[in-house]
């Protein structure tokens, strides 16, 4: 089965489900790869440049940072210019942004970069949620983003062991260069396999009057605020043992930055659970009994 749409610019888009999980899978699970694929290299990162390890967590919650603020922009910009651009050139330039990371030779160069880095990995992340909404109904389009969910599990059960191989045959740099790659698959991907799919383009979407209606509208938007603290709490969590296991696991445990990988397969294995979980619920509950108020 495919999805036709027809936009306000006479573009026939015909997508390919099973394309659009790939889509997907690529889109929301950079975020992954970019984040677990860089931990068991924290702490030679660290011995390497001569740093001390708050300089280095800074790799990664900086990276975070950008990554939430570009949200904020990424999303109107998919809106004026649509899906496809935005995620072609978020792309271009998150693969540019990785290949600038490996070539760091001190630690600020590194955090700039890896800031850069999470400003263009947002622009994949908010257009990868925007498609299923571009083409289904909100029941089928959450079923759509399950699927890519449980794709981003997958990639999250394999980056720390990728990351900790690639670490121990090839050093650090190499788990960056690893990253470009994938930025530029991925950029294949879209520009031979995914067609945009907005309905209508908006091209007052970038007017600063309009971004301060939209963004008035959102946070009082009771769904939005209990959604937002549930996944602040959740991600808050995650990202403290994130930006700390590595160190934990290596100078206090004294694991090998292969073991501390396969240590991180469990909390990947649960994320995929729950995706599958999510998916039946899905099929017997309706999304609006899902729905959180405050």
């Amino acid at each position: 089965m495919t999805v036709v749409v027809n936009s306000s610019h006479q573009l026939h888009a015909v997508t390919n489900p099973r394309w659009l999980v790939i889509t997907l899978t690529l889109c929301l699970g950079i975020q992954a790869l970019t984040t677990d694929l860089y931990l068991p290299s924290l702490p030679l990162i660290t011995t390497e440049l001569n740093s001390e390890v708050s300089r280095t967590q800074l790799t990664l919650s900086m990276l975070l940072v950008f990554f939430g603020l570009g949200q904020m922009l990424a999303g109107p910009l998919s809106d004026k210019f649509g899906r496809r651009p935005t995620l072609i050139a978020s792309l271009s330039l998150y693969a540019l942004s990785a290949i600038g990371a490996a070539l760091a030779e001190s630690m600020t160069g590194l955090i700039i970069w890896r800031s850069l880095q999470g400003l263009f990995m947002s622009g994949s992340v908010v257009c990868a949620r925007a498609l299923p909404r571009d083409l289904y109904a909100p029941d089928q389009a959450a079923a759509a983003i399950s699927k890519g969910l449980t794709g981003l599990g997958m990639i999250a059960c394999i980056s720390p062991v990728l990351g900790s191989l690639l670490v121990s045959w090839h050093g650090w740099r190499m788990t960056l260069f690893f990253l470009s790659l994938f930025g530029i698959f991925s950029l294949a991907w879209i520009i031979f396999r995914q067609p945009e799919t907005i309905k209508q383009r908006q091209p007052n979407a970038l007017n600063l009057q309009t971004l301060w209606a939209n963004w008035g509208l959102i946070i009082k938007n009771p769904q939005f605020r209990a959604y937002t603290l549930l996944s602040s709490a959740s991600y808050g969590g995650l990202f403290v043992f994130l930006a700390s296991s590595s160190f934990i696991f290596s100078k206090v445990f004294g694991q090998s930055p292969f073991t501390y990988g396969l240590w991180l397969i469990a909390s990947s294995l649960c994320y995929i659970s729950g995706t599958f979980l999510c998916r039946r619920l899905l099929k017997t509950m309706h999304i609006i009994h899902l729905k959180l108020y405050l």
